[in-house]
């Protein structure tokens, strides 16, 4: 007779041993009352958990060996997402899909073997640069930036190869803004800021700028020499008015090519200011400006100036844009000092012979106020226009402001001064020139060796012309015009170009 080994209530395993309960993937059955648990596969194969029966138990499954047979198990939690790489996840993000399989959880790739995953979630069959490939298990396609919304700069990556850097490497060449000679440009999926002037452009126009640079600088030192020495002609002055007529046209509202905004943004230099001393430093200009605790330009006060201007690092602050024509002037006026406090030595002392002290006091004469009246000549635009946004921007209750207020109304003083005087020792000097007889004569050079301290306001070229004697006048004319048109006309751009280019052709 063939008994039931189990008690009631236990199953008989297909091993023959008994137990109180068949969990799954084993197969519940009962005969004639009797319960039953069979494993169903054949020995040959694995038994999934979803009671399937297949020849091979590949990943992400994991097998099992029990009382001689095997098993193909879902390896996680019931609460958990199983990704195809058999690792279990309590959630599963975007771009990643879940799946409910018979109450199991799937963590799937969306894409096909050939295809790369957008962090949009989109597949695409290409991962072109500059996106990054992220060599895994998966085919998944990176934003280069860690924020969306930032731009990628792509000339600053020598290596297109955009398998070759981690993300953090290429997240380096990130920024919120472009700032030229880069531009933005944007798809649907990236930004990214590119050149807009080839780097064998930028070297073409940097040495353009350098020549011209050198060209101001010798008209600038050409300027200082008109302090002690009579000009034959009005050469000097043209060039450093012709270098500074081809800067206006940089602080108009006006979108220029690339290559000549580029060439603009290289012309930084004040003409006769020869270079010597350095912008003021950062931290100064900050301090001087206001920024407040959290950096931010100028504080909460701050009134934004022209666009075109804060694009050339102009500021509001007068004595940060004037900074280093304010040092040089404080050196001409040093200078000056020295050179007559020499001459008065000399000319105290005996031994020196009387062409040494007419040397030196020629030399004292000249330096004593010419080289302070053209470092302002040469630079009147500049007061007029940096004057213009210091009162625009003046902030009561701050040093900074008050003080750049009064260097400001000092050299505009100074400077119509120079005009006013330009224009009378002109018309003085062709008074005197006219007379024939020899008293006459003597009396003008009695005056010119008087008034050889301000030479360079009225003499130069041929006698007797009001429009050679007066050049320098008109010069001042001129730039002090153009200066007002930068100021005054900012939001009519094309009116300013026809008015300066009209201005600039009275030059030649």
């Amino acid at each position: 007779m063939c008994e039931f080994p189990c008690n009631d209530g236990e199953f008989l395993y297909w091993n023959g041993t008994c137990k109180g309960s068949c969990v799954e993937p084993l197969q519940q059955r009962t005969t004639d009352g009797k319960d039953y648990c069979d494993y169903q596969c054949t020995t040959d194969e694995f038994l999934y958990f979803n009671q399937s029966c297949l020849d091979t138990c590949d990943t992400p499954y994991t097998s099992r060996t029990e009382y001689g047979v095997v098993y193909c198990d879902y390896p996680c939690e019931s609460d958990q997402y199983l990704f195809d790489n058999g690792t279990c996840v309590d959630s599963c993000d975007s771009p990643f899909v879940t799946r409910n399989d018979s109450n199991y959880l799937y963590c799937d790739f969306p894409c096909a073997d050939e295809e790369y995953l957008y962090w949009d979630g989109e597949c695409r069959e290409e991962c072109e640069y500059p996106l990054v490939y992220q060599k895994s298990e998966y085919n998944l396609c990176l934003h280069p930036c860690d924020d969306l919304e930032q731009y990628y700069n792509v000339d600053e990556d020598s290596d297109d190869d955009n398998g070759d850097d981690t993300l953090d490497q290429i997240s380096e060449f990130c920024s919120d803004e472009c700032i030229f000679p880069h531009v933005a440009k944007e798809n649907d999926l990236y930004k990214t800021c590119e050149l807009a002037v080839t780097k064998e452009d930028q070297e073409v126009i940097e040495d353009e700028t350098r020549a011209m640079n050198v060209t101001n600088d010798i008209s600038a030192a050409g300027l200082a020499g008109l302090a002690v020495a009579t000009p034959a002609d009005t050469g000097i002055v043209s060039g450093v008015l012709v270098y500074k007529m081809m800067q206006y046209p940089r602080y108009c509202d006006i979108e220029y090519p690339p290559r000549l905004k580029y060439f603009y943004k290289n012309q930084n230099r004040e003409p006769a200011n020869l270079a010597l001393f350095s912008d003021i430093p950062n931290q100064w200009r900050k301090d001087l400006e206001g920024d407040d605790e959290e950096g931010n330009e100028g504080g909460e006060d701050r009134r934004m100036l022209q666009e075109s201007f804060e694009e050339y690092n102009v500021s509001e602050v007068y004595i940060v844009n004037f900074w280093n024509a304010t040092f040089f002037f404080l050196i001409s006026l040093i200078f000056t000092l020295i050179t007559s406090v020499i001459d008065h030595f000399i000319q105290k002392a005996k031994k020196p012979s009387e062409k040494v002290k007419e040397i030196s006091n020629k030399i004292a004469k000249g330096f004593r106020w010419n080289l302070p009246i053209i470092i302002i000549i040469a630079n009147l635009d500049s007061i007029i226009i940096y004057s213009f946004y210091q009162y625009m921007n003046f902030r009561a209750g701050r040093t900074a402001s008050a003080v750049s207020i009064l260097l400001s109304v000092i050299f505009l003083i100074a400077a119509i001064i120079i005009m006013v005087a330009s224009y009378k020792l002109v018309k003085k000097s062709l008074q005197l020139q006219k007379g024939v007889l020899k008293e006459e004569k003597e009396e003008k050079k009695k005056w010119d060796e008087k008034m050889r301290g301000f030479q360079v306001l009225y003499c130069g070229g041929k006698e007797k012309s009001f429009w050679t004697q007066g050049f320098l006048f008109l010069y001042l004319v001129r730039v002090s015009v153009s200066a007002m048109f930068i100021v005054f006309l900012y939001s009519i751009p094309l009116g300013q170009i026809i008015l300066i280019t009209i201005l600039g052709l009275t030059t030649i």
